[in-house]
């Protein structure tokens, strides 16, 4: 019976794990802070991520962050391996939220979060 109990303990915390992971799977709106330069346009975009790649659409004209790269997905967010908004972008992981109702993720670098998005 003891056995019995340690197997099915064993086996609900096996398939529990990728469930209490917070899921950056879809499609994101981001925004970024305002730019020191005052003439600049503040940046914003589409970031889409579906298994291990994401697509990332700025609004802005010629915008090198722009485009496809790699993601891997971790316990409560992911981080981005290659790709420009990784290489240009500056941006090195994605940290989700899901406090205030919402759920968002905040993409950061090493000098702080670069964009913060939502879910759409």
């Amino acid at each position: 019976m003891r056995l019995l109990v340690s197997l099915a303990l064993l086996a609900t915390i096996a398939f529990a794990g990728p469930a209490l992971a917070q899921s950056t799977q879809g499609r994101w709106e981001c925004h970024g802070g305002v730019p020191a330069d005052a003439t600049q346009p503040v940046p914003h975009g589409l970031l889409a991520i579906f298994g291990q790649s994401y697509s990332y659409a700025s609004s802005l004209y010629q915008d090198p962050a722009s485009g496809g790269g790699g993601v891997e997905q971790q316990e409560s967010g992911i981080l981005f391996t290659d790709g420009p908004l990784f290489e240009k972008g500056g941006v090195v992981s994605g940290q989700v939220n899901t406090g205030a109702g919402t759920v968002a993720m905040d993409l950061a670098g090493a000098n702080g979060v670069v964009l913060s998005c939502l879910a759409m």
